[in-house]
């Protein structure tokens, strides 16, 4: 039986920028609200979208291993490759996919994605989870936390309101054990494909997007969006629309912009193979750039002039070791040495 869903637009691929895109919601319905009350749905004129609903999916954790109703609609679409957007653990869906058949995925977009390794939970919040299905309390303080217990109560109580009626409360117990105990990062690590990456300001899966995402997929860019949560979609619909809008006017074939940035670093440094890739990891949300970083130590104990100048003879050794990564770019992290040196060529035995 063909997935329930919606379709949206009537693009075609001719274009340089259209777009097939299957979509994966999470247990509140929908990504953009199927009835039209959120202007997410429309991306592009160019894009034919489907919005595959993860209402009615059952207790199991098996669903990531196979998705056959989802190829089914793709398949009684005729469409033999397609993009792919997630939110939540529809973003993990959408994942499986990429790992089942990566010849027909040409780009996947993630919205507050769970992650393909699975969630640790403590036994409170493991409670609170497995509570939710039946006791629409506990959901709204679910809400309220991957919000950024920021928003109205009003507000979190139409969101309930909304999940109950979008979403059975059997496929709600069911997709649990799912997305949170079921692990399949080592088939999705590596993929070359373009990949968006996208999550609230508020949403704290911010962190486990940093530490599994964006280090799985080499080609994957992140973008905040400011003033969100978990529910981007509801939050800040418009600066949603034009993130994942923006992903279907880039080329498939597009390769992202990737810099390999060599450190030589003082042996008791500790500081700077972790500012400096921060402060370009937050440059890559901005620009989509990546960054890869590679360093070579030369032995400097302590900050005293002789330790600078035996660094500072050091130096060349370092310099043509790390030469052979192809870095783009050397950093010397180390401004004191300037000040012993002098200017010129630091002094050499």
């Amino acid at each position: 039986m063909t997935a329930p869903h919606v379709r949206i637009g009537s693009g075609d691929r001719r274009g340089a920028v259209s777009a097939r895109v299957v979509r994966f919601v999470d247990r509140l319905g929908q990504l953009a609200g199927v009835d039209g009350q959120v202007p997410v749905r429309r991306t592009s004129s160019s894009t034919t979208g489907v919005m595959a609903s993860a209402r009615r999916w059952r207790a199991s954790t098996r669903w990531p291993r196979s998705l056959p109703t989802y190829w089914a609609l793709a398949d009684d679409l005729g469409w033999d490759t397609f993009d792919l957007i997630g939110h939540s653990m529809g973003g993990k869906a959408a994942q499986r996919v990429l790992a089942d058949a990566p010849q027909r995925v040409r780009r996947l977009v993630t919205i507050s994605s769970a992650p393909t390794t699975g969630v640790e939970f403590d036994a409170q919040a493991w409670e609170l989870f497995v509570g939710a299905a039946a006791d629409d309390a506990k959901t709204a303080a679910i809400i309220d936390h991957s919000t950024g217990n920021r928003l109205t109560q009003t507000w979190i109580d139409q969101m309930v309101a909304h999940s109950v009626e979008r979403c059975t409360r059997e496929a709600f117990d069911g997709y649990l054990p799912a997305w949170a105990k079921t692990d399949f990062s080592d088939e999705v690590i590596g993929k070359s494909h373009l990949v968006k990456v996208i999550v609230g300001e508020y949403d704290p899966v911010r962190e486990i997007t940093d530490r599994t995402l964006m280090q799985h997929y080499p080609n994957a860019s992140l973008e905040v969006i400011p003033n969100a949560g978990h529910y981007a979609m509801f939050e800040a619909p418009i600066a949603l629309a034009t993130s994942v809008g923006n992903v279907h006017h880039r080329p498939v074939n597009e390769a992202m912009s990737s810099h390999r940035i060599g450190l030589l670093v003082p042996s008791s440094n500790t500081t700077m193979e972790t500012e400096v890739p921060e402060v370009l990891r937050r440059n890559s949300a901005l620009t989509g750039e990546r960054f890869t970083f590679h360093s070579n130590r030369m032995r400097m104990r302590t900050v005293e002039p002789s330790e600078l100048a035996a660094m500072n003879a050091d130096s060349d050794r370092a310099a043509v070791e790390l030469a052979d990564a192809a870095v783009d770019v050397m950093a010397y992290a180390c401004l004191v040495r300037d000040h012993v040196a002098g200017s010129g060529r630091p002094p050499r035995d």
